[in-house]
């Protein structure tokens, strides 16, 4: 399935999109995908999105497209929680590899480049970050002023099992209803109790599961 197929008569087609978001996040450390985002850039781009969020920005990769959106449609904000912590990251296992990855990388080095880059694109004005795990933020969000009010919701913090399934069972609950929850690496073993959950949510209106091309899900939540 594909998301909000271009027309004709939009400003930019498919594939100038593509070549726009291929040039947005090529210097940026991650792993995010021209297609993935460009379907985030569509959903972002749409005038009800007014507030963003995301777990897990590491290098801004996947961040980045949304908040180049706002800016081009001139309004919104797009919050980011993410710790930069090597220990934060490895507190609970997902696998040995995976995990001694996380342990040897130097954070510290990537959130100045991702902060680098924001300033470089001047889409400061339209994000909001918070330094922090994702438990530890939830009762800021879970306030009167954000609950039921996030429009995009992007999950992509820990993939052990038990972080992925509490990050989109807690933070689906502030999503409005006919929102939206991306959920990234739906390939991995550990994210699949909480992609299955995602599925129950609401409408699965894309799936991705190819190497070139990205591994998520986009889900609209029930009215």
């Amino acid at each position: 399935m594909k998301l909000f197929e271009f027309k004709e008569n939009k400003l930019a087609s498919q594939t100038s999109l593509l070549e726009r978001m291929e040039s947005l996040i090529a210097s940026v450390e991650g792993w995010c995908t021209a297609n993935k985002a460009a379907s985030l850039y569509k959903i972002a781009s749409i005038p009800e999105v007014k507030m963003g969020l995301e777990i897990g920005i590491f290098g801004g990769k996947s961040f980045l497209p949304v908040c180049q959106a706002l800016k081009d449609k001139g309004f919104g904000k797009h919050y980011g929680i993410e710790p930069w912590s090597n220990s934060v990251a490895t507190e609970t296992p997902t696998n040995q590899a995976n995990d001694d990855w996380w342990n040897s990388v130097d954070l510290s080095l990537i959130k100045r480049l991702f902060f680098e880059h924001l300033v470089r694109l001047q889409l400061v004005d339209y994000a909001a970050i918070i330094e922090s795990p994702s438990d530890s933020a939830y009762s800021l969000f879970a306030s009167r002023r954000f609950h039921g009010k996030i429009d995009l919701l992007h999950v992509d913090g820990s993939h052990s099992m038990q972080e992925a399934l509490h990050d989109v069972t807690m933070w689906t609950k502030l999503v409005r209803k006919g929102g939206y929850v991306v959920l990234d690496d739906i390939n991995w073993p550990s994210v699949g109790l909480a992609y299955e959950y995602l599925k129950t949510l609401g409408t699965e209106i894309e799936r991705v599961d190819e190497p070139e091309l990205g591994h998520y899900s986009i889900v609209q939540l029930k009215d």
